[in-house]
């Protein structure tokens, strides 16, 4: 019913309906004489003109209004909380497309640095490994006694250069040295004994 009443803005001389004034017990039918957006406009200017003080009087009033306040900002954070979300998505998903861009560009700049920088790259891994080589060694021993038969059935199951060149049985050869065609025509060989075997227990 209330909406229906008209009352004119001071400020802006527009009639609006009740519901668009604040309360103010010492005002013409109990409203601010200027409306909601006028007013408004009116605090914000003001608070740029006296930041410091604006800020300070939040505080206090914060202080000393805590319940208030919080109901403020629960009520504030469900009526905006589609659009809040909506934001966290987008941030998100632009954080992971920069992520997955620097990731690209980063791993680019890496190669084209270690290809420039070889030799310096090899004697600052070796010196680092030379440090840290009893620390590096315990943390090796601890991850596969922890996990060595799961990477080594992971190993297994794909296939890996590593797995495979093993399976070749060469000894005092380093995998360096053997030859990419072998190692993909072991793959092969034991693919096709994989599918034998299937075939015989199906």
């Amino acid at each position: 019913m209330t909406d229906t009443i008209m009352k004119t803005c001071t400020k802006c001389g527009v009639a609006k309906g009740f519901a668009e004034f604040h309360r103010d017990a010492k005002g013409k039918h109990g409203l601010m004489s200027m409306c909601k957006v006028c007013n408004s406009a009116k605090a914000s200017a003001w608070k740029k003109q006296n930041r410091d003080r604006a800020n300070e009087s939040s505080k206090t009033w914060s202080r000393e209004n805590k319940e208030a306040r919080n109901a403020i900002v629960r009520k504030s954070r469900a009526k905006h909380a589609d659009a809040r979300r909506s934001m966290e998505r987008k941030r998100a998903a632009k954080l992971r497309l920069e992520s997955a861009e620097y990731r690209e560009k980063n791993k680019l700049r890496c190669k084209e640095w270690y290809e420039a920088n070889r030799s310096r790259a090899l004697e600052q891994m070796a010196s680092r490994y030379a440090e840290k080589r009893d620390l590096l060694l315990a943390k090796m021993r601890t991850y596969y006694k922890a996990r060595g038969g799961e990477i080594a059935k992971i190993r297994r199951e794909k296939l890996v250069d590593s797995y495979v060149f093993n399976s070749l049985g060469i000894r005092g050869v380093n995998a360096d040295a053997v030859p990419q065609t072998l190692i993909d025509l072991q793959r092969a060989r034991l693919l096709v004994h994989r599918a034998i075997r299937k075939g015989k227990q199906a």
